[in-house]
């Protein structure tokens, strides 16, 4: 295992590749493509979350939005992240959004037990988030987990057709909305 990399040389290294990176304890790890399935889910969700919550002033960014966890030191590349309202941004190229809202990473082979685990571990301790959802691509599975009042997070898992709740948002969305795109993009490519 190599030596551990600095918050200074991860910034450096980030700013001045193509490649987008993430940081955590030290450990930098690059961000490989994803799927046309998963990309369908992502660029659907944001779009549904986005015209849902047209009347508020949120933000809404998909895979290119760096987030850091200020009490962790973690830097992190989600899948889609939301914030409403003004949003701070850490001076950093690129800048670095510091008050998400909603996070959510759309699950993959190779990222699920990090999502799940490690990943969650460091987002759930940034204040500003409210929601953290995991979307299954395979699947019509959406997991929301929500930041309670006393700052303890719920979990609710909805399947087939149900309506996902995006508390944050104010908005609720059918499952089968969620997936539009993706099992388009199934039925095309069959």
């Amino acid at each position: 295992m190599g030596r551990a990399m600095s918050e200074a040389e991860y910034l450096e290294l980030d700013a001045n590749s193509a490649e987008r990176h993430e940081y955590f304890d030290g450990d930098v790890v690059a961000m490989a493509g994803s799927d046309p399935v998963h990309g369908a889910v992502v660029g659907q969700l944001a779009c549904v979350l986005r015209g849902g919550a047209s009347e508020r002033l949120c933000l809404f960014w998909t895979h290119s939005q760096r987030v850091r966890v200020e009490e962790t030191g973690a830097y992190a590349y989600p899948d889609l992240v939301a914030t409403c309202g003004r949003p701070e941004l850490a001076p950093t190229r690129p800048p670095t959004l510091l008050n998400p809202l909603l996070i959510v990473e759309v699950l993959s082979p190779s990222t699920e037990a990090d999502d799940r685990g490690a990943k969650f571990a460091h987002y759930q301790r940034r204040a500003s988030l409210r929601e953290y959802v995991l979307v299954t691509p395979g699947e019509r599975r959406v997991e929301v987990f929500t930041r309670m009042d006393d700052g303890a997070w719920s979990y609710r898992a909805y399947t087939g057709d149900e309506v996902v709740p995006f508390a944050s948002l104010g908005i609720e969305v059918p499952l089968p909305e969620i997936y539009a795109q993706a099992e388009l993009l199934r039925e095309l490519t069959s």
